[in-house]
């Protein structure tokens, strides 16, 4: 089952269930993507209009066949899905942080659970642990020390770490190991 239908299952649970915290949070995650699609679409659009020659403010122009193009380039994927997801979290965590600073009580509530929403659809983070065990191979490998080399580590190591661990947790934990 794809992302989006697990997504439009789970609204649809949530309604009939009348929870509505988990029905305004997967609808917001549904409305990013559909945000980042839109702006997708347009770039692809305003792309499509500079290869043809035509003035960004040209309504006419791009044929059926352009369009339809633009419409199967702009399609979400689960990928776009999961980047939605991610930004939702991050948004999240950022709100329960500004929240414990102003000693809102309810508000850090309200977005932890929000958050623990979120991450159900989020694919299995990779405890510090595990990220220091691959960090620690690709330092041996590219036989990297001291600080200045955490450049060339991250470099390394986030394509691998993609969307199995948050990059600031894995910075931290490079800067750790380098500085050993």
């Amino acid at each position: 089952m794809s992302l989006k239908a697990k997504l439009d299952s789970d609204l649809r649970e949530a309604m009939k269930a009348g929870e509505e915290t988990r029905k305004t949070t997967i609808r917001a995650v549904m409305a990013a993507a559909r945000q980042a699609q839109l702006e997708k679409r347009e770039a692809l659009v305003k792309e499509k209009r500079k290869a043809l020659g035509l003035k960004p403010s040209d309504d006419a122009g791009l044929d059926s066949g352009a369009m339809a193009e633009i419409e199967v380039k702009s399609a979400l994927t689960d990928a776009d899905y999961e980047a939605a997801l991610r930004r939702e979290a991050k948004a999240r965590r950022e709100a329960t942080a500004d929240a414990e600073k102003a000693g809102r009580a309810d508000l850090i509530l309200a977005q932890k659970v929000e958050l623990a929403i979120i991450e159900v659809y989020l694919p299995q983070q990779l405890s510090r642990e595990e990220i220091a065990a691959r960090a620690g191979a690709i330092i041996v490998e590219l036989g990297a020390s001291g600080p200045a080399a955490q450049g060339n580590v991250m470099k390394r190591l986030m394509p691998e770490l993609k969307g199995m661990a948050d990059g600031k947790l894995v910075g931290e934990v490079v800067r750790e190991l380098l500085s050993q």
